[in-house]
């Protein structure tokens, strides 16, 4: 989903169903709602996360779920996201972006809090940010290697702020022997707004076990 917010604020939630057939349609669409609700009731990408880890415990059968929440405010040209096991964005910008992934948080529906990490980062105008599922990073190339986050990092500054979504699937159909698995992307470039560039900001919670251990 792409969805308007109040403040000319867009957001972005992409995720990723275990499963195939009619079970995992049926929780896609219950994963797809729920986050989309939590998105338009102003809930910031980590909160909506959280709840949803708790909501849906129970509820997919065994299943997971990897989840990503995106929110872009073009007046503070920033973009702040949060990942329940999902690939971060590939962020194209004036400012490199490398997304830290240690203390990455679990997918939805494993039995365990998710959304402990949200990253806030500069996203002045003229900035490209794609985000994806996994079946385009392990798509494999005719070497056999598979594309990988860098492969598709080279494809989005290619398309520059030419790309979408399409092209970008289309940029990794060209190089590789086969897409195996599902494959979407969404493309969002910052056309209007805030060119300031602001401060990264990463925010993480931790227990008091998680404290005390390594």
């Amino acid at each position: 989903n792409v969805l308007s917010l109040a403040g000319g604020q867009t957001a972005v939630v992409i995720g990723d169903v275990s499963g195939h057939g009619r079970e995992a349609l049926a929780r896609t669409a219950l994963a797809r709602y729920t986050l989309r609700a939590y998105v338009e009731a102003g809930m910031e990408p980590g909160e909506a996360l959280q709840i949803a880890g708790s909501v849906l415990a129970g509820k997919l059968e065994g299943d997971f779920i990897t989840a990503l929440i995106a929110v872009h405010d073009a007046g503070a040209g920033t973009l702040t996201y949060a990942s329940a096991g999902h690939p971060p964005p590939i962020v194209v910008s004036s400012t490199p972006f490398k997304p830290v992934l240690a203390g990455g948080a679990p997918p939805l529906g494993v039995g365990t809090a998710t959304g402990q990490r949200q990253t806030t980062l500069p996203f002045p105008r003229g900035s490209v940010a794609c985000f994806y599922t996994d079946g385009l990073s392990e798509a494999r190339m005719a070497s056999g290697r598979l594309v990988g986050a860098a492969g598709l990092e080279r494809i989005v500054r290619t398309l520059g702020r030419d790309a979408t979504g399409q092209k970008v699937i289309d940029g990794v159909t060209s190089t590789s022997r086969r897409i195996a698995d599902d494959a979407a992307a969404v493309v969002i470039t910052a056309e209007k707004g805030s060119a300031i560039v602001r401060s990264r900001v990463e925010r993480i919670e931790l227990s008091r076990a998680e404290l005390r251990g390594p």
